[in-house]
């Protein structure tokens, strides 16, 4: 093939560099709107397909049915929302969103900070679901809003998890702005439910960045249907976190927290619970926390159990403010204080097992309160305030009755450190202890009444460690003190009733007066228990009173005929008391007033604490009505008292266990009522000579009887009764007294036994020469006599004036003499047969006058010469048989 030539062969056009830029360029411009068509396409069409994937592969879940209304996506203005959201498992809606919009910014990207300009969430319902595990040992799964999340596993013993140290990250995150509206989300698992209304929330201003930038957070929730509002402004990501704000409850239903409390025995649990709260939290360091908060938090119409106490129509305020400080990795000390009111309004507590009942009326405490938590160390706790309290009644319902109860109860200087307590100043007004009913209706008085009590300066020490607890008061006062003692029929009294085990105590109250089943009813074994162990409480009181209106009510109705016996206006005053020195003597002062006008008076000291008390009193009883104690002076001398008043003065005194009473006694006005032959018998028996006679001879001019009457006895003799040794002491007395006033009369034996007494008491004669009746030197008998009828204007003399065989022959002789012819014709005739001589008539001619004269003269001595009544002395008939012995006049009571 040839080769062309160069003439036939065409040279290329040459193409210039503006042609191949344009080109280029029009190629790059034509792959741009391409790719700007694509990329439009793929923004255009990329919330629909995130709409549908997200869509479908919520459909993909088991049980789920999902729809989602609108994606907006918008990476220009690097925005996104997401509308009308709604999930349904098996059939039932567990979530729906009606808007939830976010916004980023991406210059902020440039220095690693993922910056969220605003999230906004509205009309959100959500489900949360905890479900049972399958096993004891397996963990519950979660289903939020219809999906599955499976449970932890538990992890192996030992293992322990390490931070991976390429998860740190120098990226930082934040939000200018975080809005949930109208958001409503319920938490349910087996044990319990909650509901969480989110009516408007905010949370500004939050950057990882900007450390001591403060946010912001403002939430109006309800939760479970009580309203709470909170609004705080913390500092999250400081090197000392920290934050303050603002939280109120209104009307929170505790029955809410019952499936929480149930594992811990609460149950039944009812109440409303309000809080009005500022609160103040810094993170100081790891574990390091402080909290304060400053406010109010209220209870009401609370209740709950537990298997041990029943708490019921419980209302509360506690208001003012507190601190908690926890420890560190290095501090070892937990702080919390506390300065604040408290209120209780309204409390009933019921301990289950014994029946113990608490009904509280008010309470209210100020005052601040420290408390110490360190490892391996007791608490150290220090409160110090004061206290005012309602009324308060202690009721066991096991025995329906009521051991205490009172209107109100003061304490002012209330401190308190843990170890010891002390008080300044505590008072209680209308104390009522021991009421045998829980019955208002019931007759029977509560053993003890007080209206007022007043403690000054009490002292409690409780070492934290082995030793004894101590308690100290300086003064006690008790106004308005009332004690009821009451002696049913059967013999016991209402104090056994609180001193005998619960298993002797009868159901049914009981009554003075009643007997059979409602009496109580003491076993004897009851009485005869083991005592208590030792106690180790000590305690002190220097000074107590007992003053105001303050009385003892005695009621006996196993007597005879009811007695009651008062002593009122009772002013006591016990001084130095303390059980670690029980033989200390006591100094003691009582007055007091039994009835209306009988005063009581004592004086002295006894150590009351001493297992055998010891001391002196000095007793005065004046005005003393003998009749309201009839049935018990009957007892002991054995006749019924008509009338009587008694002043009593004695020194009493015990020592080793003896006791010694030397006392004078005054009866005024003493009389006995009607006796029977065998009474009266058996009490001249018992006096040694006839009870007529000793009264007279104990009455004094203004018919009043003194007698100096010792008593002793064994105390820790079991078999001393009190009647036999009041009688032993009265009639010895008695006979003393008497054997004192006749002693003048000469009729008392060396041994100061009486002579002379059969019937009546035979006092020595006034003797007279025969046949002779004028009293010419009258014996020493007479004076005495005189005075003893002088000073017991009831005792009467009987004279008696026999005949002797000596006035016989006296009259004879004077009738010899006064005829000599006579006297002579008969000298041959023996003294005998001349006395026969005498006639009766002439014998009580001349005998008659005789006697009379002899009884007239001893009665006109007295007369004259003693401060003697007519109606004192008193004649006998002249005896006309002959007697034997001296001529005389016989006397006798």
């Amino acid at each position: 093939m040839s080769e062309p030539s160069p003439e036939s062969t065409s040279s290329p056009e040459p193409v210039s560099s503006h042609s191949r830029w344009h080109t280029r360029l029009r190629k790059l411009l034509r792959v741009s709107v391409y790719t700007g068509v694509v990329l439009l396409l793929f923004l255009a069409f990329l919330p629909t397909g995130l709409r549908l994937g997200a869509q479908y592969w919520l459909n993909k879940q088991p049980g789920i049915e999902a729809a989602i209304g609108n994606v907006d996506l918008n990476l220009f203005s690097a925005t996104f929302a997401l509308e009308d959201l709604s999930i349904e498992y098996e059939g039932t809606p567990r979530a729906s969103i009606d808007r939830l919009a976010l916004a980023v910014q991406y210059l902020p990207l440039w220095s690693k900070h993922a910056l969220i300009d605003h999230i906004e969430l509205q009309g959100m319902r959500l489900i949360l679901e905890q479900l049972e595990a399958e096993s004891a040992q397996g963990a519950r799964a979660l289903r939020i809003g219809g999906l599955m999340l499976p449970g932890s596993s538990p992890e192996e013993p030992g293992a322990e998890t390490e931070p991976d140290a390429q998860t740190a990250s120098a990226w930082g995150i934040g939000w200018n702005r975080v809005a949930i509206d109208d958001t409503e989300i319920v938490w349910r698992q087996p044990e319990w439910s909650a509901h969480l209304l989110i009516k408007h929330a905010h949370l500004n201003n939050v950057a990882t960045w900007e450390p001591d930038s403060v946010s912001e957070l403002e939430m109006q929730v309800r939760l479970n249907g009580a309203p709470m509002n909170v609004s705080a402004q913390a500092r999250p990501f400081a090197s000392r976190r920290s934050s303050t704000g603002h939280i109120k409850i209104e009307d929170f239903a505790l029955a809410k927290l019952a499936p929480i409390l149930a594992p811990a025995g609460v149950h039944d649990i009812k109440g409303i619970l309000n809080c009005d709260l500022e609160h103040d939290v810094t993170f100081v360091a790891p574990g390091n926390i402080s909290l304060g908060w400053n406010g109010t938090f209220a209870l009401k119409e609370a209740e709950l159990s537990t298997p041990q106490v029943h708490i019921a129509d419980a209302g509360l305020r506690w208001e003012g403010k507190g601190k908690i400080t926890t420890p560190g990795d290095t501090a070892t000390t937990t702080q919390i204080s506390l300065d604040s009111t408290l209120e209780l309004h309204v409390l009933h507590a019921e301990a289950l097992e014994s029946g113990m009942a608490l009904q509280q009326q008010g309470l209210k405490w100020s005052g601040s309160t420290a408390v110490t938590l360190e490892q391996e160390h007791d608490p150290g706790i220090d409160i110090q305030g004061a206290f005012e309290t309602g009324s308060l009644s202690l009721v066991d319902r096991a025995r329906s009755r009521v051991l205490a109860s009172w209107k109100g109860l003061d304490g002012a200087g209330f401190k308190f450190n843990g170890a010891q307590l002390n008080l300044k100043q505590l008072s209680v007004d209308d104390l009522v202890a021991l009421h045998p009913s829980t019955n208002p209706a019931e007759t029977e008085p509560p053993m003890v009444r007080c209206d007022a009590i007043s403690a000054a300066d009490l002292q409690l020490d409780m070492p934290q460690e082995d030793g004894d607890t101590a308690v100290a008061l300086k003064t006690l006062i008790l106004e308005g003190l009332g004690v009821e003692i009451i002696r049913y029929a059967s013999g016991h009294t209402n104090i056994d009733q609180w001193s005998s085990p619960p298993a002797a105590e009868p159901e049914q109250s009981h009554r003075p007066g009643t007997e059979g089943a409602q009496n109580t009813q003491i076993q004897k074994e009851d009485m005869t228990a083991a005592p208590s162990a030792e106690t180790t409480l000590h305690w002190r009181l220097d000074n107590l009173q007992i003053e105001g209106d303050s009385y003892v009510h005695f009621t006996d109705a196993a007597a005879e005929s009811d007695i009651s016996l008062k002593l009122s206006g009772v002013d006591l005053s016990l001084q130095d008391l303390d059980s670690s020195a029980p033989h200390t003597r006591n100094p003691l002062k009582l007055d007091a007033s039994m009835g209306r006008f009988a005063t009581l008076k004592a004086d002295g000291s006894i150590s009351l604490l001493a297992s055998e008390p010891q001391g002196k009193l000095d007793l005065k009883l004046h005005g003393f009505q003998l009749y309201s104690i009839a049935p018990y002076v009957e007892e002991v001398i054995g006749a019924r008292i008509e009338k009587g008043a008694l002043d009593f003065d004695a020194d009493a005194s015990i020592e080793n266990n003896l006791l010694k009473l030397d006392s004078q006694a005054k009866l005024r006005s003493f009389t006995l009522g009607d006796m029977t032959p065998e009474q009266e018998e058996r009490i001249s028996s018992n006096l040694g000579m006839p009870l007529s006679l000793a009264l007279a001879l104990l009455r004094d001019e203004d018919g009043d009887i003194h007698l100096d009457i010792p008593v002793s006895g064994d105390l820790a003799s079991p078999d001393v009764g009190i009647a036999p040794v009041v009688r032993k002491a009265l009639f010895g007395a008695v006979q003393e007294t008497v054997k004192l006033a006749l002693k003048p009369l000469g009729i008392l034996s060396g041994a100061g036994k009486l002579l002379g007494l059969g019937g009546d008491l035979q006092l020595p004669p006034v003797e007279f020469p025969p046949a002779h009746a004028t009293l010419e030197n009258p014996p020493q008998t007479l004076e005495p006599l005189g005075d003893l009828l002088g000073k017991r204007p009831q005792l009467r003399v009987i004279l008696s004036a026999p005949l002797t065989s000596a006035d016989i022959d006296a009259l004879q002789a004077r009738v010899q003499e006064q005829d000599r012819d006579k006297q002579e014709k008969d000298k041959k005739k023996s003294a005998e047969d001349r006395k026969q001589e005498l006639t009766q008539e002439q014998l009580q001619t001349l005998a008659l006058p005789l006697l009379q004269g002899r009884l007239n003269g001893i009665k006109q001595w007295l007369l004259d010469h003693a401060d003697v009544h007519n109606n004192q002395v008193l004649f006998t008939q002249p005896r006309l048989d002959p007697a034997a012995g001296k001529p005389r006049v016989e006397m006798h009571f």
